[in-house]
């Protein structure tokens, strides 16, 4: 009915005399209590675009944006941020460990979380001895003499001379030295141009200062996000850099929730306020603001899902069945709720909490024929079942199997409230609507973690064709910390070769290449595939730890043997595409795979980088392709053999239809990070065409003079070749619409980013 006002409101008798159809077999509840006699007001709200017009940077008038600009082209990178992500999976997978090493649930979280921070803390003395030596090293010269390449090479030779590090510890250093190699050559550059206190050249002490200090508060940022402690925004905080660096009106890094690209986005633009600052007061400024950023910790929220989750499961198991636990679930929901990534806009419009107790009531009444000691050893058995030796359930199966039962209950309540939780505000104005969503959600949970057996026949939303299996909080040595899912079936398949090689990845290259790679020699594979999805909270780190079965230490690395499971990869390898996920990129659960085969390593790795430079004069991109081994050697043979034409026709393969898909979505993300907005739609994937072309063409015309240098980078010691391509364009505007120029080529041994 409506209220006095005009707008909708949730009529007591609603629902009455109607039933709400469960998905479980054989049962409907019928009416339900009276439900909220309150008001859903709905407000027609806009959301405004993150980008705003004056973050482009179309012109060059300001001489402080261009600044800042210039510093950032030369110390933005796809290496650091790469580093950056392995850190916080190697703290992640650091923390889960140890919290399954304590014996209460009580003492795991802070203790476990004490470890991670020891080590990061040991990873930041590391880093700021470095740059110390590095800038000692360094000393006695002007900013204008040092090349990159020196920095890069002293860098090196310090790190090899310290103590062993891990692989994430080892790549963050490297990483760090050429952040310093980048800022040095943005100094010069701003100093040619007469810009900025720069235009004095700073001693390189005080270039390096900044690094330094500027480390400890990003390590931090790191353990926040391993340990899921992240604010929900740091929009304002975003917001204050984008202010001083490209005007007031602008607004930063154009998302509302915190993601790994915002924390390198942020450390690079205090990086180039602190080298653009005018005085050491300026710049003590910029490193107070990162530390006080970081000074106060929010409130774990995953943590408190984690306790919710198990004081929940208990309950219901110890809950008289057809009773509806209404105040249960009524504690639950807003803890579902505080977990998500992103601010609920249709949630904050209608009131939190009208909608909490009306999916409370909704929700108690559908699972209240399914709760108590009965009902969760019944759905308990065949999850035991399936899943007793793929994912070592031997503990339930000897006296904990009714927890099992009950926690399939509450990841369907789970699931249902994150999805309710992202409808837009005018589905949650509308009682009727938000009951149907509500019950279609219920019903998709349900099927994905109770045995097909317990549901209704011809349920609508059934991921699988067969009754394969359900997905399980993991991992369970942890308990109740629990941090992805994983479906209880592992699929044995043959892949077949046309299948692999139809199976792209974001990396640049497809599931075939990554098999021979690996050492696959023979057609079909036969090779085991299995599925995980992700919990609030989820790294990879925690995957790599307790799947790959990797140390802390080589977790950095392992997380590389999963990827993304779409629909249609999930078709093409498990002919089950209702498994794959299908939530839009940041919205919802990922749903991940990973291939194993024995005597096999699958690992992605970064098979091309780009580098824009809007500041230079042209503007200038570099694209980097790299060769495995493996490929440097079929290069190699082919020369060997003056087959030419088989040269063009293996880098024919590497520039493909995955290549060039991976090159269309790092120049959509690339044009929008150096203001270039004055893009039409399709223009990422029509300039990676027209790029990948051309980069084809000039392999082939130059091949005859340059099969020389081709085969000694391929016959080199060093694992793998890189190709590297400059392009080049008539102006900035050029880079949005218009073609670039030949590029030039250089070939060189083992793999370079820049």
């Amino acid at each position: 009915m409506a209220g006095s006002n005009g707008s909708k409101t949730l009529d007591p008798e609603f629902g009455m005399g109607e039933t709400t159809t469960s998905p479980f077999a054989a049962a409907e509840f019928g009416p339900q209590s009276a439900l909220l006699e309150t008001e859903f007001e709905y407000f027609n709200e806009s959301l405004e675009s993150p980008f705003a017009e004056s973050l482009s940077v179309g012109s060059d008038s300001s001489l402080e944006t261009m600044a800042h600009e210039t510093v950032l082209g030369e110390i933005q990178s796809e290496e650091f941020d790469e580093a950056l992500s392995h850190l916080v999976d190697e703290a992640a997978a650091r923390h889960l460990m140890a919290a399954g090493s304590w014996s209460t649930e009580s003492e795991a979280p802070a203790l476990s979380a004490g470890e991670a921070e020891a080590w990061l803390a040991s990873v930041g003395i590391q880093s700021e001895s470095l740059i110390e030596r590095l800038a000692a090293e360094f000393s006695d010269r002007s900013l204008d003499t040092i090349s990159f390449a020196e920095i890069t090479t002293a860098g090196d030779r310090l790190i090899a001379e310290a103590s062993p590090n891990g692989i994430a510890t080892e790549q963050f250093l490297k990483s760090l030295i050429k952040k310093a190699g980048g800022l040095v050559k943005g100094a010069v550059k701003l100093a040619r141009k007469g810009i900025s206190a720069v235009g004095k050249l700073l001693p390189i002490g005080k270039v390096f200062d900044a690094l330094k200090r500027l480390v400890r508060p990003l390590l931090k940022r790191v353990l926040q996000m391993a340990l899921n402690r992240l604010p929900a925004s740091v929009r304002p905080i975003a917001q204050k850099l984008a202010n001083k660096m490209f005007g007031q009106e602008a607004e930063a890094f154009g998302a509302t929730s915190v993601v790994l690209s915002e924390i390198t986005e942020a450390f690079d633009a205090r990086l180039s306020q602190a080298l653009t600052a005018q005085g050491d007061e300026a710049v003590n400024e910029v490193i107070s603001e990162a530390e006080f950023e970081v000074q106060a910790l929010a409130h774990d929220t995953v943590t408190d899902l984690d306790a919710a989750r198990t004081r929940l499961a208990r309950r219901l198991e110890q809950a008289t069945p057809n009773v509806s636990p209404i105040a249960e679930v009524e504690q639950f929901i807003p803890v579902v709720l505080a977990a998500l990534p992103l601010i609920r806009v249709g949630i904050s419009v209608i009131g939190r909490g009208k909608v909490v107790k009306f999916l409370a009531n909704k929700l108690a009444g559908l699972i209240k024929g399914h709760i108590g000691p009965q009902a969760a050893q019944m759905i308990a058995g065949p999850i035991v079942d399936v899943g007793l030796k793929i994912l070592t359930l031997e503990a339930e199966a000897s006296g904990g199997a009714s927890m099992l039962g009950t926690e399939a209950i509450v990841a369907a309540l789970e699931d249902t409230i994150r999805s309710v939780g992202e409808l837009p505000a005018e589905a949650m104005a509308d009682p009727l609507r938000l009951e149907a969503e509500l019950q279609e959600a219920f019903v998709a949970a349900a099927a994905k973690h109770i045995p097909r057996r317990l549901l209704a026949r011809n349920l609508s939303s059934v991921e699988t064709v067969q009754d394969h299996g359900v997905w399980v909080y993991m991992p369970r040595t942890t308990r109740p910390l629990y941090r992805y899912k994983k479906f209880t079936k592992v699929f044995r398949v043959p892949i077949a070769q046309p299948v692999a090689r139809a199976i792209q990845f974001p990396a640049g290259d497809t599931l075939e290449q990554r098999l021979l790679d690996a050492g696959v020699r023979a057609w079909p594979l036969e090779a085991e595939v299995h599925l995980y999805e992700s919990l609030p909270g989820t790294h990879l780190g925690h995957l790599a730890a307790f799947e790959a079965e990797a140390q802390p230490a080589e977790a950095g690395e392992a997380v590389n043997e999963f990827e993304e499971l779409t629909p249609e990869v999930a078709s093409m390898l498990i002919n089950e595409p209702g498994l794959g996920g299908r939530g839009a990129v940041g919205k919802g659960p990922r749903r991940m795979f990973r291939v194993v085969a024995p005597g096999l390593r699958l690992r992605r790795a970064s098979r091309f980088s780009v580098r824009l430079d809007v500041t230079s004069v042209p503007p200038a991109l570099r694209i980097h392709v790299r060769l495995s081994e493996r490929e440097s050697h079929l290069v190699a043979s082919a020369l060997s053999r003056r087959a030419l034409a088989q040269v063009v026709m293996q880098l024919r393969t590497v520039l493909g239809a995955a290549f060039r898909t991976a090159l269309a979505a790092r120049l959509t993300r690339h044009l929008a990070e150096k203001g270039v907005t004055n893009t039409t739609p399709g223009r990422p994937a029509a300039l990676a065409e027209m790029l990948a072309e051309s980069m084809l063409g000039v392999i082939s015309a130059k091949l005859p003079a340059s099969a020389t240098t081709l085969a000694q980078a391929a016959r080199d010691a060093a694992s793998g070749l890189t190709i590297s391509f400059e392009f080049q364009f008539a102006d900035r505007n050029a880079v949005a619409s218009g073609d670039p120029k030949a590029p030039t080529m250089t070939i060189r041994p083992g793999w370079h980013r820049d």
